[in-house]
């Protein structure tokens, strides 16, 4: 019987490169497999430099979506990750994304994910500058980017059973438009939930496997039309099959 019931412990897991070079210097390095065997949750830092890369426009997204896929096969089953776009030890999300309809659907994208969300303070407002710990960092409540309403819609969303319980895959449907499928079921009785994040800020049709018919968003509560293997899309699309 736990001490604390409903506590979590989280260990501030580290990105490969540093587990390694930690053990170079003969000190402990514990990777992420290693941490699970006693902490509940790790960070994302086993992926973040390729999420970082690709946000600085210095690679595309392959190689961190294998590594999200990849988390499913090599952490125990019932592993959970907290997952963010930034914290006080790198650089703001808005300090390298630009766009605000990128910047809205990527904080969309990293929500829908399984496992946590991670919030870092003044996240919800666009924050773009570096963040100082050792200074008063109040948030700016008065800019123009406002991501509120997008966390509190996406935390009623990640409330549904099947992110919890589920498998989990992601992939890049056509340029700057991602893909996450949470499953749960087999065969004819599998029910999946769809989430569509197009950081390109203009409507896009992409090719779908869905069958044809009309499709509630639960994001907005907009319809979302299947015709022919084709869908088209705005910036945040969450559809149950």
């Amino acid at each position: 019987m736990p001490e604390r019931p409903g506590a979590i412990w989280l260990a501030e897991s580290g990105a490969p490169d540093f587990i390694r070079f930690l053990r170079s210097k003969g000190a402990v390095g514990g990777s992420d497999s290693e941490l699970y065997q006693a902490f509940d949750m790790t960070y994302d830092y086993d992926i973040y430099p390729d999420l970082r890369a690709a946000l600085l426009g210095q690679k595309d997204l392959t190689d961190y979506l294998a590594g999200l896929n990849r988390q499913e096969g090599v952490y125990p089953e019932n592993y959970v990750k907290a997952h963010f776009l930034e914290n006080h030890d790198v650089v703001r999300a808005h300090g390298m994304i630009d766009d605000p309809a990128a910047l809205r659907a990527m904080t969309a994208f990293i929500y829908f994910m399984k496992g946590a969300m991670l919030v870092y303070n003044g996240e919800e407002k666009g924050d773009a500058h570096h963040v100082t710990l050792f200074d008063k960092d109040p948030v700016d409540w008065n800019g123009d980017i406002d991501l509120t309403d997008i966390l509190k819609k996406m935390h009623e969303i990640k409330q549904l059973p099947i992110m919890a319980e589920g498998s989990y895959e992601a992939k890049e449907v056509r340029k700057g438009v991602l893909e996450a499928v949470h499953s749960l079921g087999e065969g004819g009785e599998e029910e999946q939930l769809i989430g569509l994040f197009n950081t390109t800020g203009k409507k896009q049709a992409i090719p779908t496997q869905l069958p044809e018919g009309i499709y509630k968003n639960l994001y907005d509560g907009s319809s979302v039309q299947v015709y022919e293997g084709v869908m088209r899309i705005g910036e945040i699309t969450i559809i149950e099959k």
